[in-house]
């Protein structure tokens, strides 16, 4: 791009004396509509104008202010404690010296017996169908106690009975005679004795009797009555008339009784005392004294201390025209806008085409009929321009209109 002082125009420099100028082919510079349909596409038509602007910044004046500390006096208080001297007491055990005695048993030796006593019969009973040919006649009788308990009374009474009498009561036990049965009978009549005596037969057909808790057996015939001739019971069962005891397995420590025996002395506490271990200081209240005064911060204020000034960056300006011959600037610029659809800043047409209007006598010295209908297209578009924002109404000042250039600049 080829930029020269020659090519450029600047708003409000002065218009200058009218004269026959060269006018360039201003169609070029058109709005979006116009261009459209002159068949002007971006990069195809070479030459034409481009705006010049201006920076943007403007200066701003600040004021400069400073933080400062807002004080106060205040006094400086000192505190003295106030001590006085205490006792400081404790607390101690009292003790007594006490006899100690353990309780001990008192114990004698004592027989330990065997735990089950049993007497046991001499006769095989298995070989006799019935108590007559063991030798048993009817009324045989004898009697059998078991250890401190009461006298039982045992008679084979008939030949298939057996009854046992104790304490006045009677129990019968019934067998069949000549099949054996009677032995079963006579074990269960034992049994029936109580006391905790246990009555069985033998592997070896002897009749064994067991008392437990070391219990004894006493046996014993009853004797015949008047015109009672039957054979004596304990015999003819093989048994021995008598008592039987329970045998000494050996002797033991039994506790009888208990005493109490001196082992010696033990310290008790049987109280407690007060006493003084010692002393302490003790704060009893303070003094409170004034030794000066110091300065307090109780807040900050902003004070003014000068003014400064500084450049912010604005809006751009547009300050003129500037000609050239590259592809695609000047007329592209208008084109821009108008397709952003956000239309051109107050004044922009006007400043563009003011000076290009139709000169006052009418000459051929005027603007040719293709720059005049497309500054009137301008014109148009510009009457439909919507009013302008706040924010183009602080930043676009309103600027006087420029003229159009001379032939003598066009011919530079």
């Amino acid at each position: 791009m080829r930029i020269d002082s020659s090519s450029v125009l600047l708003f409000n420099a002065g218009s200058p004396a009218k004269a026959k100028t060269a006018t360039p082919n201003l169609s070029r510079m058109a709005n979006s509509q116009a261009s459209a349909r002159a068949g002007i596409v971006q990069g195809e038509t070479p030459g034409g104008y481009r705006g010049v602007f201006s920076a943007g910044t403007r200066t701003i004046k600040e004021d400069v202010f400073e933080a400062r500390a807002i004080t106060k006096k205040e006094d400086v208080i000192q505190e003295t404690a106030i001590t006085e001297q205490r006792d400081v007491h404790s607390t101690r055990d009292v003790y007594e010296t006490r006899d100690v005695y353990e309780e001990r048993g008192i114990y004698e030796e004592r027989a330990v017996y065997q735990s089950n006593v049993t007497t046991s019969g001499s006769r095989d009973l298995r070989s006799f169908n019935s108590p007559s040919n063991a030798g048993i006649d009817t009324g045989s009788d004898l009697k059998i106690k078991v250890g401190d308990g009461a006298w039982a009374e045992i008679q084979f009474e008939s030949s298939n009975k057996i009854s046992v009498t104790k304490n006045g009561q009677k129990v019968n036990f019934s067998y069949t005679s000549g099949n054996g049965s009677w032995r079963d009978a006579l074990v269960n009549a034992f049994n029936s004795v109580g006391g905790g005596i246990t009555a069985s037969i033998s592997s070896e057909g002897k009749l064994n009797l067991t008392a437990n808790n070391s219990q004894s057996i006493q046996v014993a015939d009853v004797g015949n009555g008047l015109f009672d001739f039957s054979r004596a019971l304990v015999g003819a069962l093989g048994l021995t008339e008598g008592t039987t005891n329970a045998g000494i397995q050996g002797y033991e420590q039994v506790q009888v009784g208990s005493q109490q025996v001196l082992v010696g002395q033990e310290q008790v506490v049987v109280g407690q005392e007060q006493y003084v271990s010692g002393h302490e200081t003790v704060i009893t209240g303070y003094n409170r004294e004034k030794i000066g005064e110091r300065d307090v911060v109780t807040g900050f204020e902003n004070v003014k201390t000068g003014t400064t000034e500084r450049i912010v960056a604005g809006e751009r300006q547009l300050i003129g025209l500037q000609k050239s011959d590259d592809y695609g600037v000047g007329y592209l610029d208008i084109l821009d806008k108008l397709a952003s659809g956000g239309g051109l800043p107050p004044g922009y047409v006007d400043k563009l085409f003011g000076t290009l209007e139709t000169p006052e006598d009418g000459g051929g010295g005027g603007i040719f009929p293709p720059a005049r209908e497309a500054y009137a297209e301008s014109k148009s578009f510009a009457a439909r321009e919507p009013e302008p924002t706040d924010r183009w109404a602080a930043q676009e000042p309103a600027k006087p209109a420029v003229s159009a250039p001379t032939s003598d600049q066009t011919k530079k």
